[in-house]
């Protein structure tokens, strides 16, 4: 199942981390947000992978989640339909995974930016000291190297071992990462002015919980689809 093996190891790393490691929650934030970067990449060579041998009926429905999704006016549905007509499934393929990496990327991006200065401030926000000088502590360095690590090591293992032409349900991955990226902020900040470790782990319980949720979704998942856990 696509991505299953490094949502399990993010989740065991974020709460090992909080009750063995002492982190803080902005080194768990920090975790799944190194997940979902990670992670799309992997979902770009999967639609890669799965473009052109997906039935009709299949094509159309992927284009049609695609109309939902939209720069400068325009669908990414329609701008895939046009590349179709002119370059066929082959050059469709790698048009979908680049819009793919390009669109989610900028959030992505904007939420790594959010994530780290935010966490580095977080104890002049605790304290709500002006004078608070930035804690580049708050953030384990190497241990959060070695997590990217791991996590992208999982990610290449799962895309191994799962070799089926399935089309990643990107709606899905849609879903997660507004969840990801309000959810768990909105709790960071929360917990960062509470101080509350026993509900810091109770808040990535929960993200576990959820995201074992999606996993089972998707094994009902339609055939020629997969879920994005």
């Amino acid at each position: 199942m696509p991505h299953v093996i490094a949502s399990l190891v993010a989740n065991v790393a974020a709460l090992g981390g909080l009750v063995f490691l002492g982190w803080s929650i902005w080194m768990a934030v920090a975790v799944y947000w190194l997940e979902n970067a990670i992670s799309l990449p992997v979902l770009a060579v999967r639609v890669r992978r799965a473009f052109p041998l997906l039935t009709d009926e299949q094509l159309e429905a992927y284009l049609a989640a695609r109309d939902q999704e939209s720069t400068g006016g325009v669908s990414e549905g329609r701008r895939l339909r046009a590349v179709l007509a002119e370059r066929g499934r082959a050059g469709a393929a790698r048009y979908a995974a680049r819009r793919l990496v390009l669109f989610y990327g900028a959030f992505a991006a904007a939420h790594g930016l959010f994530v780290f200065i935010f966490g580095i401030f977080s104890t002049a926000i605790a304290t709500d000291d002006p004078e608070a000088v930035p804690d580049l502590a708050v953030f384990d360095w190497p241990a959060l190297l070695l997590a990217g690590v791991v996590i992208l090591g999982a990610e290449l293992l799962g895309l191994r071992l799962d070799r089926r032409p399935l089309m990643p349900d990107v709606g899905a991955y849609t879903g997660r990462m507004i969840v990801l990226h309000v959810t768990i902020v909105l709790g960071a900040f929360a917990l960062t002015l509470l101080g509350a470790t026993a509900v810091a782990v109770l808040f990535v319980a929960l993200k576990t919980a959820a995201d074992l949720r999606v996993m089972a979704q998707a094994r009902r998942a339609a055939p020629g689809t997969a879920r994005v856990s």
